[in-house]
């Protein structure tokens, strides 16, 4: 369960970088 949680984390900080280049 914790490994899902982190894998969300990173989805969510992939999302917020690529509203940063747009």
């Amino acid at each position: 369960m914790q490994q899902m949680d982190r894998f969300n984390g990173f989805q969510s900080f992939l999302l917020f970088r690529k509203k940063s280049f747009l």
